[in-house]
This record gives structure tokens, sequence and C-alpha cells, in this order.
């Protein structure tokens, strides 16, 4: 799904944004790593590995469905910065 950023309406009272193209709430990067309690690079990290659902872009800005991240959240151990921590513990032995 491609669009351009005046297509994303933010929603000002909970901080999701919307495709006018869909009905999906979006979160930015930053919105998504506040809400699993990590850091922005934790997402990258998390992405780069597979073990968190790959965004979508909006222009050039990552954005995630809300719904693929309560989906994906109920996968994962609850204690989703220790997972993440794991996650980039991997990244960096594979790039040495």
């Amino acid at each position: 799904m491609e669009a351009n950023m005046a297509e994303v309406v933010r929603s000002d009272e909970d901080g999701f944004y919307r495709s006018s193209r869909s009905t999906d709430l979006l979160w930015k990067k930053r919105r998504l790593a506040q809400n699993l309690g990590v850091s922005t690079r934790q997402v990258e990290i998390l992405v780069a590995s597979g073990r968190l659902p790959k965004p979508i872009r909006l222009g050039v800005h990552p954005m995630w469905r809300v719904a693929e991240v309560r989906d994906w959240l109920s996968q994962v151990p609850s204690d989703v910065s220790a997972y993440a921590a794991t996650a980039s513990h991997n990244a960096e032995r594979e790039t040495v």
C-alpha cells in the first residue's frame, strides 16, 4: 500500500495514523517503540531479524499496521525488550 503523506490523517486523541486508502490504523516507528517499551533502534533490529512484521511505507516513513503488531504481540514473550535484546545480540554476532 503506497500513499503520499498528504493521504495520511493523524488522529490527535490516540496518536494513530490512518491512510485515506484504508481503514487500517498505523503507527510510526517512534510510537511503535513506545508501545513496545523498546528503542527505535531495537525496532529496526527486530524488523531486520524477521522477528517483527515488516512496515509498509507511506512516502519515506515506515509505518506498522496496529492490528499486525497486536497479533504479533500475542505470539511473543511478554517481555518484548528482552526479546529485542536477544535479536540485537544475534545481529551483532552475525556482523562479526
